[in-house]
């Protein structure tokens, strides 16, 4: 069971026109109205750019992201979820 307190209730929905310009990112597997699904290569880039002292939003921004698209806090969440699996050795 999962604690639903983590997951805001009035999550923001992308649009189709975001959408549409998320899934032409080469850093983007998969997208839907609710959520986006970051390639591999990406995640270990940006886990890579992290632990080298670059800031989460920066990294994101580099790699071609609007953060008035995907939310200023997108970056910081990403990272802390991608080091806490990275360090129980979850790949994904």
């Amino acid at each position: 069971m999962t604690d639903s307190s983590k997951f805001p209730v009035n999550r923001r929905r992308f649009t189709a026109l975001e959408i549409r310009q998320l899934e032409a990112s080469p850093n983007v597997l998969h997208m839907s109205e609710k959520a986006i699904t970051y390639s591999p290569e990406f995640k270990v880039k940006a886990l890579k750019g992290y632990q080298q002292g670059k800031p989460p939003q920066h990294i994101f921004i580099e790699a071609g992201f609007q953060l008035s698209i995907i939310c200023n806090r997108k970056p910081n969440e990403c990272l802390k979820r991608w080091r806490e699996r990275t360090s129980r050795g979850t790949p994904r």
